[in-house]
């Protein structure tokens, strides 16, 4: 018998699936249900505020309080909110003459593959290096590292592009705090080791940032 839920197997003696939480029907199998998105929004910024508090243990400490499926539910909830700033951010900054016409379609497919490559790198690091994960974890841990990036993107759009030394002195933040959760993210939650993870996630953000830049070379 498998969970409904998050299809993992479900031994027939306990009352809840061990992977993600739900609850069994007295007729078998955990039914699926819809996503209570007033839970999901409450977790989401349960999240953000655990991390802007403690940008390197947040990032676990909050995952392992989660439920796998709800930990995917944020992990989609925050890379949805991370586009949208990337996507307003970018026309904030750039006048609407030197947009081409298909700009918010390149735009929004630049930010999708910039959150589907470290999802996808985070996948493929933990198969090779041997992690203990989950792709619910590699999910959330690739979205919330990137939550700086789109807040930086929006910044030096609500700001301006003229403003270069101030967008400079947030860039720094943003990138060390990216680097800084994605290693904690690779290591507490995706099972690398901490030996490996210094390895793990300066390919992660190459592969992630060469696709990206591939994509939107082709797509502007």
């Amino acid at each position: 018998m498998f969970c409904a839920m998050c299809g993992k197997e479900l031994p027939s003696d306990l009352a809840a699936c061990p992977a993600c939480g739900a609850l069994r029907q007295p007729g078998g199998s955990v039914p699926k249900t819809s996503v209570d998105v007033a839970a999901v929004a409450a977790d989401t910024r349960g999240a953000l505020a655990e991390i802007l508090r403690d940008p390197v243990a947040g990032l676990p400490k909050f995952f392992n309080k989660l439920a796998r499926r709800r930990a995917l539910e944020v992990g989609i909830a925050v890379a949805l909110v991370g586009t949208l700033l990337v996507v307003v951010g970018v026309f904030m900054a750039v006048p609407s003459w030197a947009r081409p016409s298909n700009a918010f379609f390149g735009i929004l497919l630049m930010a999708v593959v910039m959150f589907g490559g470290l999802t996808g790198s985070g996948y493929a690091a933990r198969q090779v290096l041997h992690g203990e994960g989950s792709v619910e974890g590699d999910v959330f841990v690739a979205a919330v590292s990137l939550a700086p990036i789109s807040v930086l993107v929006f910044f030096a759009g609500l700001v301006g592009m003229g403003n270069v030394e101030l967008i400079g002195a947030v860039a720094m933040f943003a990138f060390s705090w990216t680097v800084l959760m994605l290693y904690s993210g690779v290591t507490a939650v995706s099972g690398i080791s901490e030996r490996k993870g210094p390895y793990a996630v300066p390919l992660m953000l190459m592969l992630t940032f060469w696709l990206t830049s591939v994509v939107t070379r082709a797509i502007l």
